[in-house]
C-alpha cells in the first residue's frame, strides 16, 4: 500500500516535460475534498485503494490532455460547483469577472428591488445566468443557446442549485424576440477560425462555442444586428471578448448605436476582456 505522498510522486514521474504536473495535485485535492479528507493532513497516511484507482485512472486521462474539469465532471465558478462536459465550455476566471461587473452595473443603472428581465445569451453550461440569479434572486433570468446538448447541462446546473430559470433554444437573440430585456449578457464564440489552440481546448471543448468565423466577430455582428428588437427603454448589454478585439467590436457597436458609451474592463491579467454599454431609447 502507498501513501498519498507516494502516489502523487509516482504520478509526477509520468509527466512529460511540457505537462503541468500540478494538475495531478489539484485533481487529488478535489478527490479528497469529495470524501471529506484533508489531503495536507494525510500526506503520509496510506491511501485507500479504491481512491488510488480513481486517481490513477484520472492521471491517464490528464496525460492525454483531457482537461481536469472533464476528468472531474465539474468546475468551480463563483464559489459554486457546475457540471461540465464536452458539450459546453469550461468556465474561465475571466467570466467570473464579467459577472462581478454585471452585478455592479445593475446596481448602478437600475433601482431596487431589481426585478429585471435578464438574458444570458449563448449560455453554455449556464454559469452566467445561474450565478446572476443566485447572487441576485429577484432577477428574472432566461438562458438561451443554439446547442440542445448545452441546454441540457445548463438546466441540470440550475436544478442542482435550485434556481428558477427559463431556458430557450435558438441562435443568438432569436429565441428572445418574444419580449424585451433589461439586461443582456453574452459570452459569444469569438475565436478566429485560423487560431491555433491548445490540444486540451481543441480536442475536448465544443467548436460551436469557440469559433466566431474568419475574424471571430461573425456572431457578435449577428447579435448586434438583432439587439434593437429586444431592448427596453434602458438596456444594459455586456460582452466577453478576445483580448485583442476591443477596437473592432467597439467599432461594430458604434456603427449601430452611435450614441452609446462603450466601457471596457480589464481582467486580472490586465487584458481587455469585457465591454459594457447601455442603450437608452428616446
Amino acid at each position: 500500500m502507498m501513501t498519498y505522498n507516494q502516489v502523487l510522486r509516482q504520478a509526477y514521474k509520468k509527466a512529460r516535460d511540457d505537462f503541468d504536473a500540478l494538475a495531478f495535485k489539484r485533481f487529488l485535492v478535489e478527490l479528497c475534498q469529495e470524501q471529506g479528507i484533508d489531503l495536507y493532513l494525510n500526506m503520509d497516511e496510506v491511501m485507500d485503494e479504491a481512491l488510488q484507482n480513481v486517481f490513477n485512472q484520472g492521471v491517464i486521462q490528464l496525460l492525454e490532455d483531457m482537461p481536469l474539469a472533464h476528468v472531474l465532471g465539474y468546475e468551480w465558478f463563483y464559489g459554486r460547483k457546475f457540471k461540465v462536459n464536452s458539450d459546453v465550455l469550461i468556465p474561465r476566471p475571466e467570466t467570473e469577472e464579467l459577472v462581478v461587473h454585471v452585478l455592479d452595473r445593475i446596481e448602478m443603472h437600475f433601482e431596487e428591488p431589481y426585478t429585471l428581465d435578464v438574458a444570458d445569451v449563448a449560455c453554455g453550461s449556464g454559469i452566467i445566468g445561474c450565478t446572476l440569479k443566485a447572487e441576485m434572486p429577484s432577477l428574472q433570468v432566461t438562458c438561451s443557446d443554439i446547442s440542445e446538448a448545452a441546454l441540457i447541462v445548463a438546466k441540470e446546473n440550475a436544478s442542482i442549485l435550485n434556481l428558477d430559470i427559463t431556458f430557450k433554444s435558438g441562435d443568438m437573440l432569436e429565441p428572445l424576440f418574444d419580449q424585451t430585456w433589461d439586461v443582456i449578457v453574452c459570452n459569444p464564440p469569438y475565436i478566429e477560425e485560423s487560431e491555433d489552440l491548445e490540444r486540451s481546448v481543441k480536442d475536448y471543448e465544443p467548436h460551436l462555442a469557440l469559433f466566431g468565423g474568419v475574424d471571430g466577430l461573425c456572431l457578435v455582428r449577428r447579435f448586434l444586428d438583432q439587439l434593437p428588437q429586444v431592448c427596453k427603454a434602458r438596456t444594459l448589454v455586456a460582452f466577453e471578448m478576445g483580448h485583442q478585439q476591443r477596437t473592432s467590436i467597439t467599432r461594430e457597436i458604434l456603427e449601430r448605436f452611435p450614441s452609446v458609451n462603450v466601457e471596457c474592463e480589464l481582467d486580472l491579467n490586465g487584458k481587455e476582456r469585457m465591454l459594457f454599454f447601455v442603450i437608452e431609447k428616446p
